[in-house]
This record gives C-alpha cells, sequence and structure tokens, in this order.
C-alpha cells in the first residue's frame, strides 16, 4: 500500500462552460484524481490593477500537481474572457507546474506563444471530426484516428504548412513547428481540407521540456467523443507525474484556499462540481422583512367566517412567533402555514398519508375533472398524454421504467384546491419577495429572501409525509410553475430594465393536501390526502367516483348556466337543437349538453380573436445576431424564442375558457406532459394551458432522476414519412443540437449527484408527435450516490434554467438572449418548467413549450364602431428554437411556426 502513488491533486479552472463538470468528473472518476474548481475571475485571485492577488494566485498553484485550462465563451484576445488563465503562460522557472488547456485554455496557450487566433469560416458546435495524429506525447498509444466532438468558432494559426498550402505532405510536413511559432509542437489535426475551414490544430505541445504546457482543442469529455479520444487525459497525467518527479522538488504544499467572503460568511466551501453564481441579495430593514404583523393577521382572521373560531385562534397563537424580531423569516412562514391548516405539525412528526382506490372503468381525466368542477375552479392538473409512439429502438424502453416511476405515460395528477384553505406560495424575482397567499389572492405572509429554494426545500419537508401508495409519484405537495425569469436567478442572470418592471410572480406554487392519481396502467384512481384525520373526504371521494355517471355530472352543468350565459346557451340550444325545455333536456342528455355548451363557449369567443404574429423579417434579423453571437465564440448554441399573442373578448370565470382551450390543445395536440393550471380567481388569477412532449427532469423518491431532452424538429406534413424525417435528423445540424444539450444537462447532473453517477442510456433517438418528429435523448443519474445529501429540490435549483432552452454555455448564452429578445420582453411561464415536489421526495417536471398563458389583469382595450370599448385578455403563446451555425434564417422561421402553431390553432385556424 505504502508504494501506491497519492491521488494527483488538480486546480480546474473554470471559464463559465456548461460542460466544466464533465471534465472534472473524467478526471475523478476515470482516473482517480481530486479536482478543485475556482473560477477565472474569483476575486480572491483576478484583480488586474492588484499585485497581491497575483502573488495569491501564484502561492495557491504550489498547491497543485497541475492545472487545467478549461473552455468557455469568448476569445483568448479578450482578458476578461481567460481570466485567470492568461497568468499561466508567464510563471516564472521555479513557479512553473504542468498544465492542460482544453478548448478556450488550448487557444490561450497557443496565442501567448505566437500563435494568431481566428474565425472558422464554418463554426464547430457539436460537430464530431476524426482527428489525425502521430500516437506521440499525449496521444501515446492511440488509435491512428479517432472520432472527436468539437465546441469552437475560433481557431489557433501557427502558419503551418498545412494551413497555408491546400496540397501537403501528411506524413511528415504537418508535425513540425512552424517559423512563426518556433515554441509550439503540433501533437494533433483535424486536416480533412475541407471547403470550408481547412485544416484545423487540435493538439499542441510546447518544444521545451521545462515548459511543460500543453492543449487540445476538441472535448474529450463529450459523449460523442469516443474513448480513443479520452485515453489523452490519462497520457498527460502519467506526464505530470513524471515532469513533477524531474523539475519539482519534494511533495506540494497543503490546498489552502483563501475563503471567499461569501464562503466566510456561510461557514461553508463551494464543491468543485457546483456552478453556481451566488445569489442577488437585497439589504432590507428587520421591519420590512417582519411584513406579516398583528394586526395584518387579524384583519385577515376577521374577514374569513367567524365559526371558524379554532382557525382564528391557531392564527392568533402564531403571532408571538411572527412578530419575533429574533425568529427567521423560514421558520415564520412554516409556523404560519401550519396554524392556517389547522395542525399542530412537529418537525419530527411526519403524515399519514389517507388514500383509497376504485377501477378507473370508462371515467378519462378530463371527465373526472369536470365532475369535480375543476373548470370553473382553482386546480393544477398534470395529464400523461399517451398518444407518443415508441421510438424507433424499441428495445430501450424497459417495462421497468413503470415500476420506477421514470415512464411519462403511466400517471395522471388532479391537484385540488380546498376553498379558503388551500394555500399559495408566490415569488418575485425583481425583489425577491416571498409571499404566501389564498385563492382571494390576499396576502398572508410575506418575506424577503436570499435562497427561495432552501424556502421551498423547508417546505417540501415540513410538510413530509409517508405510508402513501409506494407506487404512485405524488402524495401531496406543491405543484405548480417557475418562470424562465426565475430560473435565471439560479444562474445569477439578472433580469432586465423591462423584467425588473413586472409584478408577475415568477414562482408560484400550491400547497395541495387533497389529490387523485390517474394509474393508466393499472387503471385505477387514487384519491388521497395528508390533511389531518380527513377520512370524511375520503369517503365523500368514494361515493361521487362510484356513482353513476349522469348523477355526478349533472351538478356540474348548471355551473355554465349561470347569470348571463343561460339566456345565450338557452337560446343556442332552442335554435340548434330545438329544445324547447331546457332544464328538461339537460336532465335526460347531460353529457351531450356539456359538450354542447363548450362549443358554445369556443364559438362565442374564438370568433372574435385578435391575433398578433411573428414577421419573417423581424425573426430572421434575430436569427442573424444569434448567428454573430456563435461565430464570435460567445455561445455554442442559442436558443431562440419569440411571442404571439392572442386577444379574445373577456370571459366571466363561469364561463371555464381556459379550461375549454385547454381540452381542445390535448386533442389537436396530445403530448407526454399536458397541463392545466388556474391560480387565484375573481380577476386575479393566471391561467396555463400547456401539451409539452420534453421532460425537464423527474425523481422517484429513491432517488433515481432523468432529464429528456428534445432538439431537432421535423414537422409532420404530407409527404413526410417517419423515415424521411430519421433522414432529415440524422444531419449533422440537428443531432449537434441536440449533443450540446445532452453534454449540458450531463454537466449539470454531475454537479448534483457527483462523478460517476451519470448515464446517458438513450441518445437521439427519434420520437414521433402529434405534430411533429422530434430527436430525443434521455440521461439519468442516482442523487443517493451524491457524497453530500441531495434532494430533487437541489437537483431543480442547480438544472434551472432548461438547458433545451437556453442553449450552451448556459450563463453567456442567456446573457445574449437578453438583448437579442428584449422586444420580445419577459418569457414568463414559458421556457420555465411545470410539475411539481411531492411530500415524499420525488418530483417531476416538463419544460413549459407547446403553452400558452393568461393574466387576468392582464387587459387590453379596443374601441368599437359605435364608440363604446370593448376589452380583451391577452393569452401569449411562445415558440422557437435553437439556433447554430448551420441554421438558416428561414428553416428556424418555418421551424418556430410549427412550434407555435400547434398551440395556435386551438384560438384560430390562421394567424397573421
Amino acid at each position: 500500500m505504502d508504494d501506491e502513488p497519492r491521488r494527483l491533486r488538480l486546480l480546474f479552472l473554470d471559464a463559465y462552460d456548461s460542460f466544466a463538470n464533465n471534465i472534472i468528473a473524467l478526471f475523478e472518476h476515470t482516473f482517480a484524481t481530486t479536482v478543485t474548481r475556482i473560477y477565472i475571475d474569483d476575486q480572491r485571485y483576478w484583480d488586474s490593477a492588484a499585485l497581491c492577488a497575483r502573488k495569491d494566485f501564484f502561492s495557491l498553484l504550489n498547491s497543485f500537481d497541475a492545472v487545467i485550462a478549461g473552455p468557455g465563451p469568448g476569445t483568448p484576445l479578450n482578458a476578461r474572457d481567460v481570466g485567470l488563465i492568461g497568468e499561466l503562460w508567464s510563471l516564472s522557472p521555479e513557479s512553473r507546474l504542468p498544465v492542460l488547456g482544453i478548448c478556450l485554455g488550448f487557444q490561450s496557450l497557443a496565442l501567448a506563444f505566437g500563435a494568431t487566433i481566428e474565425r472558422l469560416n464554418k463554426p464547430r458546435h457539436g460537430i464530431i471530426t476524426e482527428v489525425d495524429h502521430r500516437r506521440t506525447h499525449l496521444f501515446r498509444d492511440l488509435e491512428d484516428k479517432f472520432l472527436a466532438t468539437q465546441y469552437h468558432s475560433l481557431h489557433v494559426n501557427i502558419q503551418n504548412v498545412v494551413q497555408t498550402k491546400r496540397e501537403v505532405d501528411h506524413v511528415t510536413e504537418p508535425w513540425f513547428p512552424s517559423q512563426a511559432c518556433p515554441s509550439l509542437l503540433p501533437l494533433a489535426w483535424d486536416y480533412d481540407l475541407d471547403i470550408h475551414n481547412g485544416a484545423v490544430l487540435m493538439g499542441v505541445m510546447h518544444t521545451n521540456t521545462s515548459i511543460p504546457f500543453c492543449g487540445i482543442q476538441y472535448h474529450p469529455e463529450s459523449i460523442c467523443t469516443d474513448s480513443e479520444g479520452a485515453k489523452i487525459v490519462g497520457n498527460w497525467l502519467r506526464h505530470v507525474r513524471a515532469w513533477n518527479a524531474k523539475h519539482r522538488v519534494g511533495e506540494t504544499n497543503p490546498m489552502h484556499l483563501r475563503e471567499t467572503p461569501q464562503a466566510a460568511e456561510n461557514g461553508a466551501h463551494t464543491s468543485p462540481l457546483r456552478q453556481h453564481s451566488p445569489l442577488r441579495v437585497k439589504k432590507t430593514s428587520p421591519s420590512h422583512r417582519r411584513s406579516a404583523s398583528w394586526a395584518a393577521v387579524k384583519v385577515l382572521a376577521e374577514q374569513l367566517p367567524t365559526a371558524n373560531g379554532d382557525y382564528i385562534r391557531r392564527l392568533s397563537q402564531t403571532l408571538n412567533i411572527v412578530d419575533n424580531p429574533t425568529a427567521s423569516g423560514r421558520s415564520k412562514l412554516l409556523s404560519l402555514m401550519s396554524a392556517h391548516l389547522n395542525t399542530s405539525d412537529e418537525p419530527n412528526q411526519p403524515r399519514v398519508v389517507q388514500w383509497d382506490s376504485v377501477p378507473q372503468a370508462w371515467l378519462r381525466v378530463g371527465s373526472i375533472c369536470e365532475l369535480l368542477g375543476i373548470p370553473v375552479s382553482e386546480a393544477v392538473v398534470l395529464e400523461s398524454g399517451n398518444h407518443c409512439e415508441k421510438a424507433s429502438d424499441d428495445e430501450n424502453d424497459d417495462e421497468s421504467d413503470y415500476d420506477n416511476g421514470l415512464r411519462t405515460d403511466r400517471f395522471s395528477i388532479i391537484g385540488l384546491f380546498i376553498p379558503e384553505r388551500t394555500l399559495r406560495i408566490h415569488y418575485h424575482v425583481h425583489n425577491q419577495l416571498l409571499e404566501l397567499r389564498l385563492g382571494n389572492d390576499t396576502v398572508i405572509f410575506s418575506m424577503q429572501t436570499a435562497d427561495v429554494w432552501s424556502d421551498l426545500k423547508a417546505i417540501v419537508e415540513h410538510f413530509r409525509a409517508i405510508n402513501g401508495p409506494t407506487e404512485l409519484p405524488f402524495w401531496g405537495g406543491l405543484m405548480g410553475f417557475v418562470s424562465y425569469e426565475a430560473s435565471l436567478e439560479t444562474i445569477g442572470v439578472v433580469p432586465s430594465t423591462q423584467q425588473e418592471a413586472s409584478s408577475r410572480a415568477d414562482i408560484c406554487f400550491a400547497l395541495i393536501m387533497r389529490s387523485i392519481v390517474v394509474d393508466h396502467r393499472k387503471e385505477m384512481i387514487y384519491y388521497q390526502t395528508i390533511e389531518r384525520n380527513d377520512w370524511d373526504w375520503l369517503h365523500l371521494a368514494r361515493t361521487r367516483l362510484q356513482e353513476p355517471y349522469q348523477d355526478f355530472t349533472r351538478p356540474n352543468v348548471p355551473i355554465f348556466l349561470e347569470t348571463s350565459w343561460r339566456p345565450v346557451i338557452s337560446q343556442t340550444l332552442r335554435d340548434e337543437m330545438r329544445v324547447p325545455d331546457i332544464d328538461s333536456w339537460i336532465g335526460k342528455n347531460t353529457h351531450v349538453a356539456r359538450d354542447q355548451i363548450f362549443v358554445h363557449v369556443k364559438r362565442h369567443f374564438l370568433g372574435q380573436v385578435r391575433a398578433t404574429g411573428i414577421r419573417n423579417s423581424t425573426y430572421s434579423r434575430k436569427v442573424q445576431e444569434c448567428q454573430e453571437a456563435i461565430r464570435a465564440g460567445n455561445s455554442y448554441e442559442l436558443c431562440l424564442t419569440d411571442q404571439s399573442c392572442m386577444r379574445l373578448p373577456i370571459s366571466p370565470p363561469e364561463a371555464g375558457l381556459s379550461w375549454v382551450l385547454y381540452r381542445d390543445l390535448v386533442v389537436k395536440n396530445p403530448a407526454p406532459f399536458n397541463a392545466y393550471l388556474r391560480f387565484g380567481q375573481d380577476g386575479h388569477g393566471v391561467h396555463t394551458i400547456s401539451s409539452s412532449p420534453e421532460r425537464f427532469l423527474s425523481v422517484t423518491r429513491n432517488g433515481k432522476c432523468q432529464y429528456r431532452p428534445i432538439k431537432g424538429t421535423v414537422k409532420k406534413q404530407q409527404g413526410v414519412t417517419r423515415k424521411d424525417a430519421e433522414y432529415i435528423l440524422s444531419s449533422s445540424k440537428e443531432r449537434a443540437e441536440n449533443l450540446m444539450i445532452v453534454d449540458l444537462i450531463r454537466h449539470d447532473l454531475h454537479g448534483v449527484v457527483g462523478a460517476g453517477n451519470v448515464e446517458v442510456t438513450k441518445l437521439m433517438s427519434v420520437e414521433e408527435f402529434e405534430t411533429v418528429y422530434q430527436l430525443v435523448s434521455v440521461i439519468e443519474g442516482d442523487l443517493k450516490k451524491a457524497k453530500e445529501p441531495k434532494t430533487a429540490i437541489d437537483l431543480l435549483a442547480a438544472s434551472l434554467p432548461p438547458g433545451s432552452m437556453t442553449g450552451a454555455p448556459k450563463k453567456r448564452s442567456c446573457q445574449i438572449l437578453q438583448d437579442i429578445e428584449t422586444e420580445t420582453g419577459r418569457r414568463g411561464v414559458y421556457s420555465g418548467v411545470i410539475g411539481y415536489l411531492d411530500v415524499g421526495g420525488g418530483a417531476d417536471f416538463s419544460v413549459a413549450i407547446r403553452t400558452a398563458y393568461k393574466y387576468d389583469d392582464e387587459v387590453t382595450t379596443r374601441r368599437k364602431p359605435d364608440g363604446s370599448l370593448k376589452a380583451y385578455d391577452e393569452w401569449r403563446i411562445g415558440a422557437g428554437g435553437a439556433v447554430t451555425s448551420q441554421s438558416t434564417a428561414e428553416g428556424e422561421y418555418e421551424e418556430m411556426l410549427a412550434k407555435r402553431d400547434a398551440v395556435a390553432r386551438v384560438f384560430m385556424q390562421c394567424i397573421i
């Protein structure tokens, strides 16, 4: 044992790349090294005006055996893009240590020793090419050629003959230093001399063996770089040991990292695989943070039914905590939630799920919802669409996925709101304000928070439950959405000025205590509650679900015949169906009556739709702006989006228009992840309808997690077969889009579960949906294998925003998109995620695409011919696609229209 070499200590300089965790995982898991990460602009060591910072950095290097200068966006010509990486090349002889540059780090190395950095004629992002070498140095013992993934818009020019001439002797000429760069020895080329870029340098090392600097242009960690391409890591590590044994006397010094101000304050150190920028913290006065006072809660209690004396007393008992200046905001929040729910929850006493089940028989999710009055009330419905056909590689669809909860087509969940009781959690990014609200939009508590994810984690833990049906993924908990703007906050991207002005909730969850889950595989309906002693409701639920269809449908029908709608609907039935007695006819024909009412509601409102479209010229200009950012090296892929607006005459809540639209959307664009959300009442709500084909992430109670990113789209149309779609989706453009997101998600997941615990179980498989064919990949991991305890909320926060809606690298791409999408404004619910956080520990979220949403108070007016004003609701539909260097403006516009129209056609037949 004493003869075993100690683990090498490596310093990774992270240039804010979205693949960095994959590189660290490759080094730590495959080659058993210990990696410490710092960012290239780490304030402890990077300050061009402070010599002490540079000295501290040089002193830090002495704690490590070697350095990895990582990839990232930008150019080595910009000192801010490379930061500390640029300091490596000027190390004194006594301070030198081995350095491996990857992509940006490789380019910075070459620039420092005489090379020029130039734009490729055709950028290579997610492109897989053949690399040639002479099996020397880094490439010793590798196969003569191997496939490697490239992510770069810039390349290194060392004025080698293979770069200056088209016809060369490939056996000898490319492998010698050039006159322009005598210090750089070429090690590998992609020199197929294609018509676009010519020969591209793939590997280099310094010719002076006392200067142990080398680098590679390609990404050895990519899922599509073959095993040969990753072997250079092992060769480099052997070189590190040999060089240090010869040139560095004795062992390296013990590692000592200066603490950042944030780490010192929190008493914690950042894990090397985490990539989180500090969230913005706005300092506020104690009086502002204690916004739920005695008076506020007392007024609220007096507004509620006086018969609920227990409720008022329990609220009063919490006021000492609410007004206690020493109590944390989170403890006040949890105490008030418990008091409102008339419980005395103890931290170590989990709730017990009460449940029962009945056969599904002929009941479908939509029918159950209508029986329960959901079309005209608050609710969250996450409905599994069983219409997605199997991928072309059917053998990968393992039936065991049913048992581990990762299948997309087994369960549908209906979250039930209890009037005056169900609580909603709202969070606003622009002022970091978290609110506790009732359905009538009354705010009963608010506080500013620097870490909303820890607050949500505390809520789920506070209401944790046990003993529910083990096969069900949801027992109760938080159901709702996280907007795109809230997602940006997790990566330190500040909303634009225009977005700051919004008062919309960026995170909106309801605490669901009662729910119904439909198991489509077993054809069973489960009704369950995490309320204490809620047996009466269970009995009522069973009674309702077992009654004959016409008996429990009838109470819902008159809801649509109330107030001003009764005369209109009654007249329609008389005229079209010659029905003289409405009530008598409904009693005999309840199901038909419901359908006729839905048809009338749609005809009345959608016949007056005013729509704004997205102009080809405007969208094409934005595509070109994206491609310029890509050519400049600032992004590999940019997921550009835009929005259309549907203006409909305002409908009263009892019309149930949003539900009618949702049911039509599910029929016209069925997808694995359908969702209907209605939060708030009386003109203060938000309505969302979604038929998303894409799972963002899923976590089972035993910690199994899965992502299903979708990139690469072919519109279904006459003459396009599945075989045609598979051929189109096999192109380098379509596969590059998907590959970039797969590598990005691997990075996100590695950051939580750790090295060696991430697996790509399906790579770029063609799946067929109602309106499109798409490339789908599946990435899985295991939270239980993480070095530190992790939850589904940890994974959610670490993974947002969805990479399929941003591009890569994620942070820089989001900043670029903010500038390009200025005219569009907030993405809002669209591009965020919709789903649940289960009190048993699981979670499931879809990406909010193929989605329309509207706010009740977002109203526009237009003047009618008679001079009066008519008010319109505004429904917003987002759509877009991934722009790469291979994209065409026309192709991107057509793809965006195909995705938008999948939703827009439930509003109207055509859009200008």
